[in-house]
């Protein structure tokens, strides 16, 4: 009988572990979407774009900002740069799921 028990102990051990372990965001581009070199410039109208995503280009959200009423993206560029998205057409992706995963 304690056998049962400790497999069961260990299940659900397992499944706290597994269901609460940190997963990678991803910002997923659907067609050209722009990077800014800051938040503030994320948040201004005609900021210049520090690079531009191409569409089914993937970067890891290092971060979600919540500011005022924009929810910026800071991410991780390819040269390794940071950078914030704010516009476009794009989608957030968790552990490779797509959806809409709160940061």
């Amino acid at each position: 009988m304690r056998w049962v028990i400790g497999i069961a102990l260990v299940a659900v051990l397992l499944g706290v572990w597994f269901g609460f372990s940190p997963r990678n965001l991803y910002l997923v581009a659907h067609d050209v979407v722009p990077v800014f070199a800051t938040e503030l410039e994320a948040m201004r109208s005609g900021s210049p774009v520090k690079q531009k995503l191409k569409a089914d280009e993937r970067r890891l959200i290092v971060e979600c900002i919540d500011a005022k009423h924009y929810q910026i993206y800071k991410v991780r560029l390819i040269d390794g740069e940071i950078g914030f998205v704010n516009v476009g057409n794009y989608s957030i992706e968790r552990s490779g799921q797509e959806g809409v995963p709160r940061c």
